[in-house]
This record gives C-alpha cells, structure tokens and sequence, in this order.
C-alpha cells in the first residue's frame, strides 16, 4: 500500500528542481500521473496471478491443507512424533469402537 502511494504521489508530486525528466501532474505533466497508476495495477495484477499460479502449483504438488484427523488433533512437523501422535489417535478411536 505505502509503495503504491510513493509510485502515484511521484507522478503526482515530482518537479523539476528533483527530477530532470520534467514536471509532473501538478507542476504541469498530467500524462506521468497516468502512466504511474497503470504502473501499480499492472504490478497488482501481476502479483496476483504469480501467487494464484504458484500456490495451485504448490497445491497440486503437496498440498495447502494437512489432512482432517492432522487438522482436528494438531500438527507436528517432526516425522516420529507425528507417527506417535498417528498412533495416540488410531489407539484412542479403536478404544471408543
């Protein structure tokens, strides 16, 4: 958000006294303005769908979501205390049949 107003507030703001390129909307190029807003929905959309493409990736691959019983006891990260916890749960439901 703070650097998508620092992008627009250039095109805004900027003279020449700061940037040989010329003045800007307010001190006479309203065509800067423009082009600095087309800059951040540009990058706004294109942020967007590297993170859509990347986490469809990444769920097509491992998975976003760790499996219901994970979910409803906890999840672990260290492989032999999952495979107790694993073990915890199993024991517990054959207890309860």
């Amino acid at each position: 958000m703070a650097s998508s107003w620092g992008t627009i507030a250039t095109g805004l703001f900027a003279t020449v006294a700061v940037n040989a390129g010329g003045p800007r909307f307010i001190f006479g190029n309203p065509g800067q303005l423009s082009i600095q807003i087309l800059a951040v929905i540009v990058t706004i959309v294109f942020s967007f769908g590297m993170t859509y493409v990347l986490a469809k990736a990444l769920n097509m691959s491992i998975g976003l979501r760790v499996s219901p019983m994970e979910e409803e006891v906890g999840w672990i990260s260290v492989p032999t205390e999952k495979i107790i916890l694993l073990d915890h749960c199993l024991h517990v439901q054959m207890n309860n049949i």
